[in-house]
């Protein structure tokens, strides 16, 4: 009998935390620690550690244990990292839209963010050498990010957002544009 490889066993063992719900055309899984990417294929389990790739023309969508869900738009990449003792999605390049009913945790290029939102859809875009830009695309959305951290999330408000009262002053390392107060 064939025994399994010895690193097959060790990656079974790490957590599943979503499932790829959908893909079309040119989408790439990549396990912790191997240098190849094979094609992503519906219903494949995502682990911790795991990278997807969507290349020219190309998306895939994952959804969470949490019942959040991606999508990764083409030429997009995503790496699923621990931190802070949580697994969750960093978005390194390319153009994402997330779901959120409650709070996610989310990683935009390397910076954490946590959103609460209350059937929220955010589109987050990250290109080389550029801010990452956040869009609020659907619901209402509060976003979070350590206040020490050294890149600036620039926010466009499609939807209006609510805030509690006149002195709201957004972190400094947050831009709101084109907000309207509720």
């Amino acid at each position: 009998t064939l025994k399994r490889p010895k690193s097959l066993a060790l990656y079974e063992k790490r957590p599943v935390i979503g499932r790829i719900t959908t893909t079309t055309n040119d989408t790439r899984h990549r396990r912790k620690g191997s240098f190849v990417w094979f094609k992503a294929k519906d219903a494949q389990d995502v682990r911790g550690g795991d990278s997807v790739f969507s290349g020219e023309k190309s998306n895939l969508s994952i959804g969470f244990k949490d019942g959040s869900a991606v999508s990764v738009g083409e030429n997009s990449l995503v790496v699923f990292n621990e931190y802070d003792n949580k697994m969750m999605p960093d978005l390194q390049l390319g153009n994402f839209n997330f779901k959120v009913n409650g709070t996610a945790n989310v990683m935009i290029d390397g910076q954490m963010t946590t959103v609460q939102g209350k059937n929220s859809e955010i589109q987050v875009v990250l290109r080389k050498g550029a801010k990452p830009v956040v869009k609020l695309l659907k619901g209402t959305a509060q976003i979070e990010t350590p206040e020490e951290a050294s890149k600036p999330l620039v926010i466009n408000q499609v939807a209006k957002i609510k805030l509690k009262d006149d002195s709201f002053i957004p972190p400094k390392n947050v831009i709101l544009t084109d907000y309207k107060k509720e």
